[in-house]
């Protein structure tokens, strides 16, 4: 389970680091810490365990591929999904298709949700969350009762 939010900033080669209070969390929710890249809603970028990524494959795999929809998702999302290959000081390099999916953020969040950790440019996320954060109420009470 991922929760919390966790500066982290591009540096000139590309490369972010994985904060380190997320880092444990992903170190205490998997076996392994094989992650995947992929593209997550709302244009931030969806941070995997292999776990979960083989869960998101699965759920894919068994949609209808007769369905223009869902030939659509699955090129876009295994066309840019990308194991994540960490060097020694825990960095990743975000690929231009990556960066080009956030907006060229260079200043970024990382937000644990549940299941992925997501990454925001700092900016997108701060509008997102100024667009949304007062329908948390109401979005509880229908969702949770």
């Amino acid at each position: 389970m991922f929760v919390g939010q966790y500066q982290s900033k591009l540096d000139v080669k590309h490369r972010v680091k994985i904060p380190k209070r997320m880092w444990r969390q992903i170190e205490k929710s998997c076996d392994n810490t094989n992650l995947f890249l992929a593209p997550g809603y709302e244009r931030c970028l969806s941070l995997y365990t292999e776990e979960e990524f083989l869960e998101r494959r699965k759920k894919l795999q068994d949609q209808d591929n007769e369905q223009a929809e869902v030939r659509k998702l699955l090129r876009l999302f295994f066309s840019n999904a990308e194991p994540v290959e960490l060097d020694s000081l825990g960095r990743f390099v975000l690929l231009p298709r990556h960066r080009k999916w956030i907006k060229n953020a260079v200043e970024l969040i990382f937000v644990g949700v549940n299941d992925r950790i997501e990454i925001w440019g700092v900016e997108s996320w701060q509008k997102f969350i100024d667009a949304n954060e007062e329908d948390y109420d109401a979005l509880a009470e229908k969702i949770l009762g």
